[in-house]
C-alpha cells in the first residue's frame, strides 16, 4: 500500500477499484469533499463499504490519488500534443489546444483541483509546483526563443494561469466548436508570438552573381 492506496492488479479487482474512483469523482463534483460520505461513494459505486476499505485508506487518500490521476493524465495528453513541434511557439499553441480539450472534456477537474485548496494547501501547491517545474525545465532549454528579460518561472506561471483560464472559458462558454476553439488558440499564439517569443527572423536574400 503506497499513501494509503493499494491499487489491484487483476482485472476484476481493478474493475471495482475503478468504479470507486468514478463514483468518488462523481460524488466530489457534485456534492464536494467535505460533504461527501464514504457511504455515498460506495452506494453510488454499487459495492460495498469493506470493498472500500480494501483499497483505500480514507476518503482523503482517495482524494490525494484523484489528483495525482490527474496530473499524469494530463501530462500525457500534453505530451502527446507536442510530438513532432520542434518551435516553442508551435509547442505551447499545441499544448494549449490540447489542454482546452482536456478541460473541456473533464470539467471534474477544475472542483476538485481547486477545492484541493481549502482541504489542503500543500496538496493544491504541489499540484502546480510540480507543474511549473518540469515546465521551467524545458523552457529553459529554449531560453534562446524569449525575448530579453523574460523571468522563466514568472513566464511559466503566466502560461499555466492562461492554459487554466482558457480551458474554463471552454467549460463555461457553451458550445465548443472547433472555430471557436481555433479562435482561441489562434488569440494565443498571436499574444505569445507577439510577446514573449522571438519572431522567425527571415532569410537574407541572396546576393545576384554576376555572370
Amino acid at each position: 500500500m503506497t499513501n494509503g492506496v493499494n491499487v489491484p492488479t487483476s482485472r476484476t479487482a481493478l474493475r471495482s477499484f475503478n468504479k470507486l474512483v468514478a463514483a468518488a469523482e462523481t460524488m466530489f463534483y457534485t456534492k464536494g469533499y467535505f460533504n461527501t460520505t464514504i457511504n455515498d461513494i460506495v452506494n453510488q459505486a454499487d459495492v460495498g463499504t469493506g470493498t472500500f476499505y480494501i483499497y483505500f485508506e480514507s476518503k482523503y487518500s482517495m482524494y490525494e490519488y484523484i489528483m495525482a490521476k490527474y496530473e499524469h493524465e494530463l501530462k500525457e495528453k500534453l505530451a502527446e500534443s507536442i510530438e513532432g513541434h520542434k518551435r516553442r511557439l508551435d509547442i505551447e499553441t499545441a499544448g494549449i489546444r490540447a489542454f482546452i480539450l482536456h478541460a473541456h472534456d473533464n470539467p471534474t477537474c477544475y472542483n476538485l483541483i481547486w477545492e484541493s485548496l481549502y482541504i489542503n494547501k500543500d496538496l493544491f501547491y504541489g499540484y502546480y509546483q510540480r507543474f511549473a517545474s518540469s515546465y521551467i525545465h524545458v523552457i529553459k532549454k529554449a531560453s534562446d526563443e524569449l525575448v530579453d528579460g523574460i523571468d522563466i518561472e514568472t513566464l511559466v506561471y503566466a502560461l499555466m494561469g492562461i492554459s487554466n483560464f482558457v480551458g474554463l472559458q471552454a467549460i463555461t462558454g457553451g458550445e465548443l466548436t472547433a472555430e471557436k476553439l481555433d479562435s482561441m488558440c489562434s488569440t494565443i499564439r498571436i499574444m505569445l508570438g507577439n510577446g514573449v517569443f522571438r519572431k522567425r527572423r527571415k532569410k537574407a536574400p541572396r546576393e545576384a552573381v554576376e555572370e
